[in-house]
């Protein structure tokens, strides 16, 4: 039954965002040099709690970015999330994202991750659906990201798929949806940044934050996905 709620899990992910190329951390806390050349690194911070559910915090798995338009895994990039960059709090997980890019348009497309232990483990989505530009050599901050989740409310996007059905219902994510903040960093939170990963001590950092959350372009994403 493991095995079985496993592989639908995987499944779920699959089909949620597509097939995607997984990439490591842009930098971690050893990193000696900071040579981006023709590439960007992008930052960004993101908060994620489950009200609806408290004893099944998000764990986030990945943060996906794609081109426009895309159509196969070389256009679609998972950034993985680390352990460098977790931080497990009662009341939620934080989250930064270190991502390297070649420059050019893409669109961050949002957050995927789980919640649970055996025999329960929940699957969820946190939308984002935001263009950004990443110029070369550029380290650019994007700012910090806020999801909750609550009581999903009529048609309302839900945070997480509906199968398998006891584990999407137990942990929330099938009858919950996020409310969703995209705010700037503050002073404090980049020196954090800067003191975690040194090599961005002395590094100059464009603050780009994104825009505010657009829960209608999340809507009509999720009823055709």
């Amino acid at each position: 039954m493991h095995i079985i709620k496993s592989f639908i899990s995987i499944t779920i992910l699959a089909v949620l965002v597509g097939c995607a190329t997984p990439v490591k951390p842009g930098i971690t806390g050893a990193t000696e040099k900071l040579d981006l050349g023709e590439d960007t690194l992008l930052l960004l911070t993101a908060e994620l709690a489950n009200d609806y559910k408290p004893s099944y915090q998000p764990e986030a798995m990945v943060l996906h970015v794609e081109t426009p338009n895309a159509k196969d895994s070389k256009d679609r990039l998972n950034f993985l999330a680390d352990n460098e960059g977790t931080f497990h709090f009662p009341t939620g997980n934080k989250y930064i994202f270190r991502a390297r890019m070649k420059s050019g348009d893409y669109i961050l497309r949002g957050i995927t991750g789980g919640s649970g232990i055996f025999p329960v483990h929940g699957m969820f989505f946190v939308p984002l659906h935001c263009e950004i530009s990443a110029k070369k050599g550029e380290v650019v901050d994007l700012g910090k990201i806020i999801a909750k989740t609550r009581e999903r409310q009529g048609n309302e996007f839900r945070a997480g798929p509906v199968v398998p059905l006891i584990d999407q219902a137990v942990t929330g994510f099938a009858g919950s949806t996020f409310d969703i903040q995209m705010i700037p960093s503050t002073t404090e939170e980049l020196q954090q940044i800067r003191t975690l990963f040194p090599i961005l001590k002395t590094a100059s950092i464009e603050a780009k934050p994104l825009p505010p959350f657009n829960r209608d372009v999340a809507q009509k994403w999720w009823e055709t996905h």
